[in-house]
């Protein structure tokens, strides 16, 4: 009778643990297809001199975008590390991860990785020679994205003809920039607000472009 019983509670053990097995497995949510977003590749990132060589970066592809990460032992190393980076694409984003609050860079800014608040302007250096380009910026080789609209506020006249006004440092902020009417080439708004510009007789910046010093518009793609 003894092994009959423990014949009958070993079968009883099977059936609740598979049981509980088949549920937990109907329970966990299948894992979602990801929309894949258009990373340029190679990606252009340029690290501090010599840093690339010895120490590996961990990267990670999300929905948003590539990301490059990096830890550091505090804030003010991770941040000399990122201004020494240069991220010239879009939806490349370089994270300095550090116990003090993470810190990333990406085309336009330096910012907290946590809410993505602005920690400062990344700077940019200057090509060689200026370089046609349907993409990138004739002067930096930075990538311009196209401005959702041809300025930030715009004026309907009478007639019905419509100006747009564009503030050059909010282009500067959205990485937006300006498309010569002559040869095309594109300039990022960083690049003119980094070389003073002079207002002509109207008053206003007479922008130029960096090739053939014609009239620029804001660049719409």
């Amino acid at each position: 009778m003894g092994t009959w019983f423990a014949v009958v509670a070993v079968i009883l053990a099977v059936v609740i643990g598979f049981t509980i097995m088949l549920r937990r497995r109907i329970d966990v949510p299948k894992r979602q297809h990801r929309v894949e977003v258009y990373v340029k590749m190679p990606y252009r990132v340029s690290w501090p001199p010599g840093y690339a060589d010895s120490r590996p970066i961990r990267q990670v592809k999300t929905p948003n975008g590539l990301y490059l990460m990096e830890a550091f032992g505090g804030r003010a190393a991770a941040l000399e590390f990122l201004r020494g980076c240069e991220v010239r694409d879009e939806r490349v984003y370089v994270i300095a991860e550090n116990p003090e609050s993470n810190l990333g860079k990406d085309l336009v800014m330096i910012f907290e990785e946590f809410d993505g608040a602005f920690v400062e302007i990344a700077e940019r250096s200057v090509l060689p020679t200026p370089e046609l380009s349907r993409e990138d910026c004739a002067r930096c080789g930075y990538a311009v994205i196209p401005a959702q609209s041809p300025g930030s506020s715009a004026i309907t006249y009478g007639d019905g003809t419509v100006r747009w006004f564009a503030s050059l440092d909010q282009m500067e902020m959205d990485g937006y920039g300006h498309q010569c009417q002559a040869c095309g080439a594109l300039a990022c708004a960083r690049c003119y607000r980094s070389v003073p510009q002079h207002p002509n007789a109207g008053g206003k910046l007479d922008l130029r472009c960096w090739l053939c010093d014609g009239r620029v518009d804001v660049f719409t793609g």
